[in-house]
């Protein structure tokens, strides 16, 4: 009896122990999570919160705690995304790890937020950026009916009311011209390009004047609200202080604003401007809207009525009354057919053009300069012209261009690592040496980040100079090679240039030649043989004297003309080719089709290239790809994109000899044509592969008994 008694008291000894023993486990766990668990809780409603990323050192709310990053020495890796984030710039909350993170103690005032942003840390916060423009929000409410004509149904889908809308639709509602659509106005957002300040601004006691505190605002992400009274400020952000590649110093050209220039991505080939010779070109230009921008020509609309016959010749009775059009009142696109219509020949032309921001209107005849009696054209008075906007008699359009300014923006990114060697270059275009294994540009799927041709160019490349019409912001490839065919790639500077050079190659006047190595012996059929003055007259790059022999293919691809030229050049013994041999030929494209020559060779001449994984059909061949592919264009010939437009012509016979003579591979044709030559030496994996390949045949017949 005893001993049931002192059992029954020790089992509840040892589960009073335990419940002890649990409750002070949790205890510990209560205390640990009260010191560390606000880590976990950050993270989780940083992630689900609209407050998405945030300077450091900088205070931010996560529900109702508030959070800040603590000082972050060098990058800081994400395990979820591959980007970093470096001192003062931004960066993603999944990029953070826990320990980042602390929370600021509840004061129990008011000023509880307010007292932790200092001044220091929120000039950290908009480093690189400036404001702008002020967008204020009505004092009471909102005009309900205008914002259901701006979103329609959306209007409840979104709980939108006269006191409490959202940051898109605020933008959309206070300044339509800048925000014409919702897309717009998020993709401002989600660029850090909004600011709230919450409620009104307040008044300097001093001058009596409403002040702008940037301390006083946040960041706009496209699900926060606006209220009435409250002040959305727009600011750029203009990506550090120093320019890379550094100005050239150089004589500047000037333009003659005489002579119009052609649409930015349509114009003719001739649509070069006259350059001479002063101090500062875009002094002695006026402004356009953007940054870069310069106006390049005015059109005057008539004083009255616009020719409504006239209209209705270009647009037809149908669209002349479906748009709502009179003799006072027209749209945009039509008054630049109306107006310019070898410019604008089309409305589509003349809707692309208010796409890309290069129209704006003047309201009203222009003001007169009372000093000089002569017209002045004054941009701030202007407005950019959207598609849908109206012209009136008396109005102004302007047409507005990059210029180049000697130098490229700012990237943000680090050289690619590899070389891309320049070849040739000036102020309008380039040629650059391709290295194999890297693609020109990326591919819609990604994959490639910075290891494309089209990244390291700014690295390599001198910009235009200031006074260049209609620079492109970045240089840009015209054509590409496949990704492991190294050689000559052409990079446009300027959009005349592109669209001149991608005319060239449209019309077949490029003329290039590629080196190849073939597994095994080509046949050469006497049938197909063509000789150099008939393959001259194909227009392809040979000697029509020269008396070599030419082999023609052709053969359609993909039910389109290819034609290729080519012969041979070496034969190399070799282990493991077709019949002991790889050949070395010369190929010279008509056509560009997509692998033409990898799929002549391959296919018709039945011997592929050497590394060609796709096309050289497995066996032995497999033995040969170790180096890559062996495929170079080591050949150019084309027209020059400037110096054969009207005014280049002029401007390159005004060249001294001297001048011509450093214009290294420009030279001018007996008709007068001013021609590029530009060649390079072939890849030296091309001697080392058929001096081992040769080497390799001869040891082992020397150990053949």
């Amino acid at each position: 009896m005893c001993n049931t008694r002192q059992n029954q008291l020790s089992g509840r000894a040892t589960f009073l122990s335990i419940t002890v023993a649990l409750l002070c486990l949790m205890a510990s766990t209560v205390k640990a999570y009260s010191q560390n668990g606000f880590r976990r809780s950050a993270n989780s409603l940083m992630a689900r919160s609209s407050i998405r990323r945030q300077p450091q050192n900088v205070p931010f709310r996560a529900g109702a705690h508030l959070f800040r990053i603590r000082n972050l020495k060098g990058p800081a890796y994400s395990r979820q995304q591959s980007t970093f984030l470096q001192d003062n710039r931004w960066f993603s909350s999944t990029a953070v790890h826990l320990s980042d993170v602390e929370e600021i103690p509840y004061t129990g005032t008011d000023e509880w937020y307010d007292d932790f942003y200092e001044e220091d840390d929120f000039e950290t916060f908009l480093e690189g950026f400036h404001v702008d423009s002020l967008i204020k929000t009505p004092d009471s409410e909102f005009d309900t009916e205008l914002i259901i004509e701006l979103v329609g149904d959306d209007c409840n889908r979104l709980s939108l009311t006269a006191k409490n809308i959202s940051v898109p639709v605020a933008l959309m509602l206070l300044d339509s011209k800048e925000f014409p659509s919702r897309s717009r106005a998020r993709k401002a957002c989600r660029n850090a390009a909004i600011m709230i300040h919450r409620g009104p601004l307040k008044i300097d006691e001093t001058t009596g004047e409403e002040v702008f505190d940037p301390s006083k605002c946040q960041r706009a992400f496209v699900g926060d609200r606006v209220y009435p009274g409250d002040v959305l400020a727009k600011h750029t952000s203009y990506m550090g202080k120093e320019t890379y590649p550094p100005v050239i110093d150089h004589k500047k050209p000037a333009v003659d604003m005489s002579v119009a220039f052609g649409e930015d991505d349509g114009c003719a080939p001739d649509m070069f401007l006259q350059q001479d010779e002063i101090e500062n070109p875009l002094e002695e230009m006026t402004p356009g809207s953007n940054p870069g921008f310069y106006i390049v020509s005015q059109m005057k609309t008539p004083d009255t009525e616009f020719d409504v016959e006239r209209i209705k010749e270009l647009i037809g009775d149908g669209d002349y009354n479906r748009l709502n059009l009179t003799a006072h009142n027209i749209s945009v696109p039509v008054a630049l057919m109306l107006l310019d219509s070898v410019e604008y020949p089309s409305r589509s032309r003349a809707r692309k053009a208010c796409r890309k921001a290069n129209i704006m209107i003047h309201r009203g005849p222009l003001k007169i300069d009372e000093t000089t009696g002569e017209e002045v054209f004054d941009p701030s008075k202007c407005e950019r012209a959207l598609v849908g906007d109206r012209v009136y008699p008396g109005d102004v359009i302007a047409k507005q261009t990059r210029m180049g300014t000697g130098k490229y923006p700012v990237l943000n990114h680090k050289k690619p690592p590899f070389d891309l060697p320049v070849v040739y270059e000036d102020d309008y275009f380039a040629i650059v040496d391709k290295p194999a294994g890297i693609v020109v540009y990326a591919h819609k799927q990604g994959g490639h980040g910075v290891m494309t041709v089209r990244a390291g160019l700014p690295f390599v490349l001198k910009p235009p100079k200031e006074g260049i019409f209609s620079t492109l912001r970045r240089p840009q490839p015209v054509h590409r090679l496949d990704k492991p065919t190294s050689g000559l790639l052409l990079i446009a500077k300027t959009k005349p240039a592109m669209v001149h050079l991608s005319l060239q190659f449209r019309d077949r006047k490029v003329r290039k030649t590629y080196t190849a190595l073939v597994n095994g012996i080509p046949d050469e059929p006497e049938a197909t043989a063509i000789s150099s003055a008939e393959a001259f007259s194909m227009n392809v790059d040979v000697d029509p004297e020269d008396g070599y022999q030419w082999q023609l293919i052709d053969e359609p691809l993909d039910e389109k003309s290819a034609v290729t030229v080519w012969r041979s050049i070496r034969y190399v013994k070799s282990l493991k080719a077709n019949q002991n041999y790889c050949t070395l030929v010369e190929l010279k494209p008509k056509t560009g089709r997509y692998h033409q020559l990898r799929r002549h060779m391959a296919l018709v001449a039945e011997r592929p290239l050497v590394g060609d994984k796709t096309y050289d059909g497995g066996g032995d061949a497999m033995y040969l790809r170790e180096r890559g592919l062996f495929l170079c264009s080591n050949s150019v010939v084309l027209e020059h994109p400037y110096y054969n437009s009207e005014i280049g012509r002029t401007e390159f016979a005004n060249l001294s000899d001297a001048a011509k003579l450093e214009m290294k591979g420009v030279e001018q044709a007996p008709d007068g044509t001013v021609v590029v030559r530009a060649s390079i030496p072939l890849p030296q994996k091309f001697a080392s592969f058929m001096k081992r390949e040769q080497y390799r045949y001869e040891q082992l017949q020397d150990q053949d008994p």
